[in-house]
């Protein structure tokens, strides 16, 4: 490693704690930045997330005072939670609740039924799907076009992640390719971009070279052989710190002890993957508990974007149209079952018993993000943090007044803890042509935006 010397000559950016074969990115430091830019933050990256989740939810529990349809509530008014959103009240000072989105596309428009493949297809990419046996036609995805914009400024352009396999061929929702239901993220009008579902591989791909193990046995021996990264780049990071300011053996001290947790969190998950299982009968998919993997996930996500391995990131939290049963919440009814609830409370219970769920894996996220201190603030500050599904309620497939979550302050050109309304039927892609230009991307639309959305 190349170790900095002054604010006139900064450490690269892109420097990496190496032993034997091995290399660990860094988080942002403040002897990567020269003096002027120290001083403004001017070099501080800006990340886009987004979070789905399926189905849709309890619309009476999202928000707190719910208005009529064809009403509008108080614009702009502090941050009030819904019931299932309650467990992000630690975080209400960085997140706004947005009302009056709505996504045409993900509407039938004329192709009938298949409102969960069109959501899931059209929520990035605000684009009507093509509905046809063996084909698939969409556009390019909000993220895609952050990742093109910024391609070359970080190893992974994006990062595309799932809480479930992918079907990626046959039909899967009324006619609909699968792959529009259990994609987020398109790179052109044909290519869904690969997600990855296996949170051990991931972490092989961002931090040890991308292991491509595919059975059991071979997973077995590299678990056995494998030393924690750690171990390999030690004797660097010493020498790292022994050159550092305060502020910055503080912010690698963190970096390294969340390194060192996440790789025991991997560990454990591994293990019980790996038990005296036949190659052949191996899951195609890891069978870990639903909400611990998410978690990790999570944890993945942040240290990407805190080592500057990739500044765009989809989640894909569950296929549009699962129909897994929590049963680690005590429901035992698949939740796309639960959506058709027919306004049966108990139905309508559980559904908000999900929502809760689900928020707090969000509020992980956004601890992790927020924990994460570089200039300008934290990992939160410069960052944009979209939450939410393409369905608002499950039970009638509707697509306006969508639940959607604004978090983060992006660099300052966000301000979160408020409520925003917009005017019925606005397009959610009006927020993601937002966001794009906040980027830095010259775009004058995207999908079926009418301009950029009013948050300001």
């Amino acid at each position: 490693m190349t170790l900095f010397h002054s604010r006139t000559n900064p450490m690269d950016r892109r420097a990496l704690l190496r032993g034997g074969s091995a290399a660990l990115g860094l988080p942002l430091l403040e002897a990567m930045l020269p003096a002027r830019a120290l001083a403004q933050s001017a070099l501080t990256p800006k990340r886009l997330i987004y979070v789905y989740v399926p189905n849709g939810v309890n619309m009476e529990e999202w928000f707190p005072h719910r208005p009529p349809e064809g009403t509008t509530a108080a614009a702009n008014a502090t941050l009030s939670l819904g019931p299932s959103l309650l467990p992000l009240a630690s975080h209400k000072q960085h997140i706004s609740l947005l009302s009056g989105l709505t996504l045409d596309k993900a509407r039938p428009n004329g192709d009938g039924p298949g409102d969960h493949a069109r959501a899931s297809a059209a929520f990035l990419t605000c684009v009507q799907p093509l509905k046809a046996e063996g084909a698939v036609q969409l556009g390019i995805s909000a993220d895609q076009a952050a990742a093109a914009h910024l391609r070359g400024k970080t190893p992974f352009p994006s990062l595309t992640v799932g809480g479930e396999a992918p079907r990626s061929s046959g039909q899967c929702d009324s006619g609909y390719a699968c792959a529009y239901s259990s994609h987020l993220s398109w790179r052109s009008a044909t290519q869904p971009a690969a997600k990855e579902t296996d949170p051990v591989r991931l972490f092989d791909r961002l931090f040890r070279g991308g292991a491509n193990l595919t059975t059991i046995t071979e997973r077995r021996e590299h678990a056995h052989r494998r030393r924690s990264l750690l171990d390999y780049v030690r004797e660097d990071a010493s020498k790292l710190h022994g050159v550092l300011g305060s502020t910055d053996r503080q912010t690698l001290e963190r970096y390294l002890t969340a390194v060192r947790e996440l790789e025991l969190q991997l560990a454990a998950l591994e293990k019980e993957d790996l038990h005296e299982v036949a190659d052949e009968m191996r899951p195609k998919n890891a069978s870990y508990k639903r909400f611990d993997r998410l978690r990790i996930f999570n944890d993945l996500i942040t240290l990407a974007l805190a080592t500057d391995r990739t500044r765009v990131v989809t989640f894909l939290t569950a296929n549009e149209g699962s129909n897994h049963a929590y049963s680690e919440l005590g429901i035992n009814e698949g939740h796309h079952s639960l959506s058709h609830h027919g306004k049966d409370s108990a139905k309508m219970k559980s559904i908000a018993s999900i929502d809760r769920a689900n928020a707090r894996v969000l509020g992980h996220l956004l601890k992790g993000l927020a924990s994460h201190q570089e200039a300008g603030g934290s990992l939160l500050d410069n960052s944009a943090v979209v939450y939410g599904s393409g369905i608002a309620s499950g039970n009638a497939h509707k697509h306006h007044n969508l639940p959607i979550l604004l978090c983060g302050r992006m660099g300052g050109v966000l301000r979160p803890g408020r409520n925003i309304q917009s005017p019925p039927n606005t397009p959610l892609a009006n927020l993601h042509l937002h966001l794009l230009r906040c980027l830095g991307v010259n775009a004058e639309q995207h999908g079926d935006s009418t301009g950029v959305l009013d948050i300001v």
